[in-house]
């Protein structure tokens, strides 16, 4: 799937060209980490390193990286907090070799070595200048040299990411704000091959500093014309589904059955509709062959039959979010803490905003539920393509209240009122936070961040004002819900492991 995010201008491309790591005489196999070159770039600027958390608290990373808290940013990769940490990286010259470096020291404890060191406290980013042996002695105080970069763009900082299990180019662009491209055009040891990198190699990320990109002028491996879905036979359909056995069904909707099935060893989610459906089915096919994007569920391919149409799509293993929300415990799932609601909304809005801002055609649909935002092993969300602003409002509303869109009024209980009256009242009461809080999701123990569940509950509002026009574009929303999510991060690390929600949902993910 493609990133959502955008290069800024062909100017911009034109200038990370020139922007990358240097390498040395020695094949991408055998080192896949070397300095950043600084030749007629600044000679100092903030950048920024990604630490993959192996158990420091964050007091301890700031120790360690010789910074202050405030330079720390928590980000969720998985089930597990990193950081991002922001250092000033210097052009100098070490031990022969010039490039960027941010310089962290550091003392030798016993049986420490600099390989250990430099992969269990510093992600591997350490640069190594052949004299270790000799200074890497207890009680000594060396220096780290860390791998840093310096571009002359001001919309960017560069991040020093060491490529983990199971990442992709793609993921690891989409994480990071950047594109796949830019990242090649940064990294020229990677031969521009996106689909090939190994773990531990040492990139750099050119990451946009207010989050996505804003210029539709290109798209990470963009929807082209050109792409088009597998083509199935009625066959194998049969097959994958054990012919549509009622036990591998798994949804129903409007437009037909989806059933769980595997094709040449893929797990995949089939949806069986009746032909007469053909023009929504040639629509829908029209659409999803197009859009690629981490937060947007892929269309694998088609299949057709004598009465029959099928969809063919990528499996989402963790349900949707409405399982997650409304009675989770009796479906088998954890309540939802509070910073993985934010992660979910976020993932949300911008699998919708790259739907409406950055296919080749703005594409609206008007079936956004909770029930259409799926959730992966992570629970990073997906959303089919039925959306809209409006409805995303409503999603943000079970988000905080766990209530399902339309719920029995507590006065009238043979009555059911809209969860949209539950949004307009608390912002017609007099004091809108405690009105909030008093309908806050009871699953969340009353562990939760009152000022950013009060953000969040204004952006719900503000997608469902009665006059469209009031409404916001999705561009607007995704960077208010990414400031959110990372200070509601930020609260829960302040909790230092002490509570339940600690890690993402209760009692563990």
């Amino acid at each position: 799937m493609a990133s959502h995010n955008l290069l800024p201008t062909l100017l911009t491309l034109l200038l990370s060209l020139r922007t990358r790591a240097f390498a040395p005489e020695i094949s991408t196999e055998e080192k896949g980490k070397y300095p950043f070159a600084c030749d007629g770039h600044a000679k100092k600027c903030n950048a920024s390193l990604y630490h993959i958390n192996k158990g420091l608290q964050m007091e301890q990373v700031a120790y360690f990286y010789s910074v202050n808290l405030t330079q720390i940013s928590p980000t969720l990769h998985r089930n597990t907090q990193d950081y991002l940490v922001t250092v000033p990286c210097y052009c100098e010259t070490v031990n022969g070799t010039t490039g960027y470096f941010y310089d962290a020291p550091y003392t030798v404890r016993e049986n420490d070595t600099f390989q250990n060191v430099s992969n269990q406290i510093y992600s591997g980013q350490a640069w190594e200048v052949g004299d270790e042996e000799d200074t890497f002695k207890k009680g000594n105080k060396v220096p780290m040299h860390l791998l840093c970069g310096c571009i002359e763009i001001d919309s960017q900082i560069v991040v020093t990411y060491s490529v983990q299990k199971q990442d992709t180019l793609l993921d690891i662009a989409s994480r990071l704000s950047s594109t796949t491209s830019g990242i090649l055009s940064m990294n020229g040891f990677m031969n521009g091959d996106p689909s090939f990198i190994k773990e531990d190699w040492v990139l750099y990320i050119p990451k946009e500093i207010n989050g996505i990109p804003t210029s539709p002028s290109k798209i990470d491996g963009t929807a082209l014309e050109s792409e088009k879905p597998v083509i199935y036979t009625a066959e194998e359909i049969e097959e994958a589904t054990n012919n549509f056995d009622e036990t591998r069904k798994i949804g129903a909707g409007g437009h037909g059955s989806v059933y769980f099935g595997v094709i040449g060893g893929q797990e995949v989610a089939i949806k069986k509709m009746r032909s007469i459906k053909s023009k929504e089915f040639l629509s829908e096919v029209k659409i999803l062959c197009r859009v690629h994007h981490i937060n947007v569920v892929e269309l694998l391919g088609y299949a057709s039959g004598d009465d029959h149409l099928y969809l063919v799509y990528e499996y989402i293993q963790n349900g949707s979010l409405s399982d997650h929300l409304h009675d989770p415990l009796l479906k088998g799932y954890q309540p939802l803490s509070w910073t993985a609601r934010t992660q979910i909304a976020l993932d949300a809005a911008k699998g919708i905003e790259y739907i409406h801002d950055h296919t080749k055609k703005r594409y609206v649909h008007r079936d956004i539920k909770s029930s259409n935002i799926l959730l992966d092993e992570g629970l990073r969300a997906k959303v089919t393509t039925k959306t809209d602003v409006f409805a995303f409002g409503v999603v943000l509303a079970e988000l905080i209240t766990g209530q399902r869109a339309l719920v029995h009024d507590n006065w009238e209980p043979n009555k059911m009122r809209s969860l949209i009256t539950v949004v307009y009242k608390i912002f017609e009461d007099e004091d809108p936070e405690s009105a909030l809080e008093n309908v806050v999701d009871r699953n969340l123990q009353g562990s939760f961040p009152m000022d950013y569940v009060y953000k969040m509950a204004e952006i719900a509002d503000w997608c469902l004002s009665e006059n469209p026009v009031n409404r916001p574009e999705m561009r607007d929303i995704v960077p208010t819900l990414s400031k959110i999510m990372s200070s509601s991060e930020e609260w829960e690390a302040s909790l230092a492991g002490n509570s339940t929600v600690f890690s993402g949902i209760y009692n563990g993910r």
